[in-house]
């Protein structure tokens, strides 16, 4: 039987399994790896993988699985480099390179980098590039940051978001401009990341859209939020996590926030903790109550408080009791008008121990406990509740103020800081960030690089008198972080300095000048950007594309419909990667067009990774039609394609309906139609080669409700044909007698005059 400890850990990664979330899952899975061989995790794992269907993740799922499944079997997996060099070419052994990559030794992983590199991982499936992204995560260096750009570009969002972490650590230079437009993507978990990666350049910006993402009530986004919370720097995060434990009661969420806590314990935050469970209900304070006790333990098993658990929670009582006291003095000291109260009483009577709740426009005073008498979060006897009854042997509480009778929802509001807390925050400096810039010189390429991609505004400032002699000096990835320096924080004046790299060989150069000038000068980069997206370099190319998406919608758009219906391969072989850098509503309805006349099976394939990163139930049905009637050739190659995007779909209706149904319903709704199309009367083809004679007949036939008999119609037997051949009959022989009569007169004439 598990131990409680282990018990907690298994719960904890249950529930990561379980997320609908990626990124918590692949996390999850790479702290099992770094445990121990556990009977308990196989049952987990596979549990996960009877719910989970996205395929990359069953992928990583298993690989974690045989991993564990081998190792409890003593068994574990000992990889070498020559043994994985061996494997690289099998590409129909994903599963064996992918358990092969995850195990190797730290020695051996050096020299399979180069290996990895040689073999072209980047155009392995898709199955197995989070393992490659992780590895590279860890031994990976400047010269694998341009596969991962590239990546971070993918469209499925494992993939995306393992590309970006792994991008934290081997480029961050390169991650200002990938991570803006993610910010404002639809999927929590590139947001999420992308939130992550901003921290480096801007930290408010980064806590701001991270409280967003905390506070924004979906419980998805919660979770997720949570998981980037614990990966952030404690002191940056305590009081948006202590404002989330004082407004939130899911008792899933308060436990992965307690494991934070428990993590980075420090005295003051227990004193926070029971300051806001002071004025919490019910189960709510229970739960807090249950994240106190364990910030407490954690505390004491780390030695900074030396006794058990609840000698420091009576220790606490105490300190909260006199911050009470010392509040109170400090308030009604300040309220009193004279050395007699208002109410005529003596100037040195005691008033009740009470809290004060901050309001707008004023101070509520709530009753609090006595000292160490009441259990914790429960009114003292004598006290006032937050209701404003009285206990049974205690006074009556001051009235309130004013502003708090059209405040009755402040009850519920906790206070967030004890005031003691407060005055040390105000009173501690601010620490200035400074980095050593007469040291610049001294540090290595790689430490250059980095600094330059973690320049903020006030360090910039400092730096920037040196940035011409740099821009001189400077080559490669480190004119290209320095270029990229100046687009975040530079003027329009700095954009002259600029420009002349749009001409350079060096592509990480060029494309660096694409994204400094989109920020410095846009109208004179547009002039550039439709020769540089024709580059024969493919970074340049999606550089330009994502750049020129951005400053102009509609050319992108005109241009990206002109290649898809191009009748050439190639130029629709272009437009291929533009596609999954723009906005998919722009080039949706072309990009359906197209693959429903596409001809070219490699082309089919990546039309069908952009349409099944953005499912939709009308993109299924016409891609459905269009691989049933595309023959045997081409039928299968789309087919497959509608089965990924009738995964994608499922997942996102949130496994409402299953794959299967999803395709039986488009292969019905087809055949109604066919049966519907077969059932409607047709012409005959006689009858629509010629002009419509018969609109009279019909039209009135319309209009009486009359069924017209086509049969009478086709063989002049219908009313309207005898009423249009009587009258024709009558203009025939009207004609003959004129023309008989102009014959006798005539006679008649020649024999009368002419006879002499």
């Amino acid at each position: 039987m598990a131990s409680p400890k282990t018990q907690l850990t298994l719960n904890q990664i249950a529930a990561g399994l379980a997320s609908p979330d990626g990124t918590i899952i692949l996390a999850t899975l790479q702290a099992i790896e770094a445990l121990p061989p556990n009977k308990h995790l196989p049952p987990l794992l596979e549990a996960a993988l009877v719910k989970i269907q996205d395929p990359i993740l069953i992928f990583q799922i298993r690989k974690t699985w045989r991993r564990i499944g081998l190792a409890l079997r003593g068994k574990p997996v000992v990889v070498q480099a020559d043994h994985l060099e061996k494997l690289l070419p099998q590409k129909d052994k994903l599963e064996d390179l992918a358990l092969a990559v995850s195990c190797l030794e730290h020695t051996e992983a050096i020299l399979a980098v180069d290996l990895l590199r040689a073999a072209r991982w980047y155009e392995y499936p898709a199955l197995i590039l989070p393992t490659f992204c992780l590895f590279f995560k860890k031994y990976g260096n400047l010269q694998d940051a341009e596969h991962l750009v590239e990546l971070s570009r993918h469209p499925d969002p494992t993939i995306l978001t393992c590309a970006l972490e792994a991008l934290e650590v081997v480029d961050p230079s390169n991650l200002q401009s990938l991570i803006t437009p993610l910010l404002s993507s639809p999927l929590p978990a590139i947001r999420g990341q992308a939130i992550r990666a901003l921290y480096r350049y801007d930290k408010a910006a980064a806590l701001k859209n991270l409280a967003a993402m905390l506070l924004s009530g979906n419980h998805h986004e919660q979770h997720l939020a949570l998981h980037y919370a614990s990966l952030f720097p404690f002191s940056e995060v305590e009081s948006l996590l202590v404002r989330f434990v004082a407004e939130n009661s899911d008792p899933k969420l308060l436990m992965r926030i307690s494991q934070i806590m428990k993590d980075h314990a420090h005295p003051d935050l227990p004193f926070r903790l029971y300051w806001i469970c002071r004025k919490l209900k019910d189960q709510h304070q229970n739960l807090v109550k249950g994240i106190l006790m364990g910030v407490a333990r954690a505390l004491c098993e780390q030695g900074i408080f030396t006794g058990t658990a609840q000698e420091y929670l009576d220790q606490l009582k105490d300190r909260v009791r006199r911050e009470e006291e010392r509040m109170l003095k400090s308030t009604y000291t300040a309220s009193a008008p004279s050395e007699q109260g208002p109410d005529g009483g003596l100037p040195g009577a005691a008033p009740p121990i009470s809290t004060v709740i901050s309001a707008p426009g004023g101070s509520v005073p709530v009753p609090g406990p006595k000292s160490g008498t009441a259990p914790l979060g429960t009114p003292a006897p004598g006290s006032t509740t937050a209701s404003g009854a009285t206990g049974p042997a205690g006074p009556t509480s001051p009235p309130p103020p004013p502003e708090a009778v059209s405040l009755p929802a402040l009850e519920a509001l906790p206070d967030l800081d004890p005031p003691s807390l407060l005055q040390q925050k105000r009173a501690a400096p601010a620490v200035p960030s400074v980095i050593a810039i007469e040291d610049y010189q001294n540090l290595d390429f790689v430490k250059r690089v980095q600094l330059l991609g973690k320049l903020t505004s006030a360090e910039y400032s400092s730096f920037r008198s040196r940035i011409p002699q740099l821009m001189r000096e400077a080559k490669g990835k480190e004119l290209a972080a320095l270029l990229k320096a100046i687009g975040r924080f530079g003027t329009s004046e700095d954009a002259g300095m600029i420009r002349r790299f749009l001409n350079s060989e060096n592509p990480d150069e060029v494309c660096a000048a694409i994204d400094a000038l989109s920020k410095l000068d846009s109208e004179y980069l547009s002039l550039y950007l439709p020769q540089l997206m024709q580059s024969k370099n493919g970074k340049i190319r999606v550089t330009a594309t994502r750049i020129f998406s951005s400053i102009d919608r509609e050319r992108i758009k005109s241009l990206l419909q002109g290649l898809l219906r191009s009748p050439s391969a190639r130029q629709r072989q272009l437009a291929m990667p533009a596609t999954m850098l723009v906005d998919f509503p722009l080039i949706r309805e072309a990009l359906i067009v197209a693959f429903v006349k596409e001809s070219t099976p490699e082309l089919i394939e990546k039309m069908g990774v952009v349409l099944a990163a953005n499912p939709d139930r009308e993109m299924l049905r016409e891609t459905f039609r269009a691989a049933k009637t595309a023959g045997r050739l081409l039928g299968p190659a789309k087919l497959a394609v509608v089965h990924q995007i009738a995964e994608k779909l499922a997942v996102a209706l949130e496994k409402t309906v299953t794959v299967e149904q999803l395709l039986a319903d488009e292969e019905k709704a087809m055949a109604d139609d066919l049966q519907a199309s077969a059932r409607a009367p047709q012409a005959p083809p006689e009858a629509r080669d010629r002009p419509a004679v018969q609109g009279a007949s019909s039209a009135a036939a319309a209009e009486t409700g009359t069924p017209v008999d086509v049969k009478r119609i086709l063989t002049g037997q219908d009313e309207e044909s005898k009423g249009q051949r009587a009258r024709l009959t009558m203009i025939v022989w009207l004609l003959v007698v004129l023309v008989w009569g102009f014959l006798l007169a005539s006679y008649a004439v020649n024999f009368l005059f002419g006879g002499g």
